[in-house]
């Protein structure tokens, strides 16, 4: 980028102050396309425009099950006491009344409570892990059952330790012992 000259004698210009600028990063609210029906799919449309509100909004991110709106609160479940408490931090903040008016406009509030064992249903971390866990069942299969892996392990006495993705970075596989 650019760096525009400034004048030895011009005083340097102050940053503005931090209510402008966590106004001016406000994402904008998505257009006012129809909503889905099923309150599932509208809760995840409402974790990704959070977490377009920074950091702070992580723990709704990745770490929440949708449980239902209920005496006009959306209740949500949490991963742990420790993400419960942080987005309950963030219960007030502009940015999540504005999610809930769009996305959710019976709730005016959030309540927030622990999982328990009981509670079948899947954060977006846990959805990622139980597919990245198929994905690498489905390539170890075919790895195993690929002949040339098979005639390799044969010739060599070889062993398929671990079959991952390309995605995946390179690692240090430990032997077995």
């Amino acid at each position: 980028p650019e760096v525009a000259p400034v004048e030895a004698d011009e005083p340097p210009t102050a940053p503005p102050p931090v209510e402008e600028v966590a106004l001016a990063e406000e994402a904008p609210l998505p257009e006012e396309a129809p909503l889905p029906e099923d309150p599932r799919a509208r809760f995840q449309l409402f974790l990704t425009f959070l977490h377009t509100g920074g950091t702070v909004f992580d723990c709704w991110e990745s770490s929440t099950v949708y449980s239902g709106v209920e005496d006009g609160l959306l209740r949500v479940g949490f991963q742990s006491e420790f993400t419960r408490n942080n987005a309950q931090n963030t219960a007030r903040n502009p940015h999540m009344q504005a999610a809930l008016a769009r996305f959710f406009p019976q709730a005016t509030g959030v309540a927030c409570y622990d999982r328990n064992a009981q509670d079948d249903s899947e954060t977006r971390r846990e959805v990622r892990g139980r597919e990245r866990s198929e994905l690498e069942a489905r390539l170890d299969a075919r790895m195993r059952a690929d002949p040339l892996v098979q005639r390799v392990a044969e010739t060599f006495g070889a062993e398929v330790v671990r079959v991952s993705p390309i995605d995946d970075p390179p690692g240090i596989v430990a032997r077995k012992p």
